[in-house]
């Protein structure tokens, strides 16, 4: 079979790229199990009027039959769902015949329908120091991509020039994790990481998930986390040979103190009644609102800014306001203001 797809002869258009309004006939190849169309004229065919630079639909008033004498109707988009197979094996998408059934005389010895395509089978490779122990090892599945060539990675380990496995590489076929793992000379784990490829052919990817290094011993040496846009999140924590904490740092905690900073500069911080009540100093929300402007003019005399002009009691002052706002918008939805 011919697997480089069908190739069209567009017998409706000339060399000078006009259109031919009797539309193009199609002279199909390379599908071996393609039933076919015994006519094409009265094909409707969406083109690229140049000249309007607009689509038009270029249509006769013939009709398409298929062999049996059954009109077809063409799409103008082909879907995988809902286009029938004709017009998907047409088009070079599918390539093969559909598997009809007879259980009656089906006999599954016989069927070799299943077996393996070469263009899906893994390929193993392996490479050797000159001492003979292994330096490399790959398996891969040989790919297309408009046509060229590329090798998708599925497994890889490197050896040591003793033969001992010091990187390993794991990216299993049908999802986007790939993993690698470092090893010691005595095969302890040295350091293990989770990337999320975005692009299988040039392993573009970015960190997620757990990221660990361990001591030749075995304990944890450093631990953080990535979420799933490669950002580091939750507690990052190194550890002594003893297993005990020598420093952490919290990213989620850091982020969310920046994001309360920015949004206070730039007036977009927004919360509800109950935790404008608590930073006025509310246990619950009060019950009247001079209760609020009560406690407001008493938290905000020392800050206003006339008094103290430091950055950060500016800060708590816009806080202190918004949140005096927040409450004043409750009590005027319940009309106790």
């Amino acid at each position: 079979m011919d697997r480089r797809g069908p190739r069209y002869d567009f017998g409706g258009v000339d060399t000078n790229g006009s259109l031919d309004t009797a539309g193009p006939t199609f002279t199909v190849s390379g599908i071996d199990d393609y039933t076919g169309y015994d006519d094409y004229s009265g094909v409707n065919q969406v083109v690229k009027d140049v000249e309007n630079d607009k689509d038009t639909t270029a249509a006769t008033n013939g009709s398409m039959e298929n062999g049996g004498g059954e009109l077809v109707e063409r799409l103008e988009a082909l879907d995988l769902q809902a286009s029938n197979l004709e017009d998907l094996q047409l088009a070079g998408v599918v390539t093969r015949k559909a598997c009809a059934i007879v259980l009656r005389d089906y006999n599954s010895d016989e069927d070799d329908s299943d077996e393996d395509e070469e263009d899906g089978r893994l390929i193993s490779e392996k490479y050797y120091h000159d001492n003979g122990n292994p330096k490399f090892y790959k398996t891969f599945q040989k790919l297309y991509s408009r046509g060229e060539p590329w090798d998708r990675v599925v497994e890889e380990k490197h050896f040591d020039v003793d033969g001992v496995c010091r990187m390993d590489v794991h990216f299993a076929l049908g999802q986007p994790y790939l993993y690698r793992k470092h090893y010691y000379p005595n095969q302890r784990l040295k350091s293990e990481s989770v990337f999320w490829v975005e692009d299988e052919k040039s392993l573009k990817c970015r960190k997620i998930g757990w990221w660990r290094t361990y001591y030749d011993t075995g304990n944890v040496k450093s631990e953080i986390q990535y979420n799933d846009k490669g950002v580091r999140i939750g507690f990052a924590k190194r550890y002594g040979h003893d297993g005990t904490i020598e420093w952490v740092r919290d990213y989620t905690k850091d982020y969310e103190d920046k994001l309360w900073s920015f949004n206070d500069r730039k007036g977009k911080l927004v919360f509800s009644e109950v935790d404008a009540a608590q930073m006025l100093g509310f246990e619950g929300i009060p019950k009247t609102m001079s209760e609020v402007n009560s406690r407001y003019r008493q938290l905000c005399a020392p800050l206003h800014p006339d008094k103290k002009p430091e950055p950060e009691s500016t800060e708590q002052f816009i806080r202190l306001s918004r949140a005096r706002d927040v409450l004043k918008e409750y009590f005027e939805k319940k009309g106790e203001y």
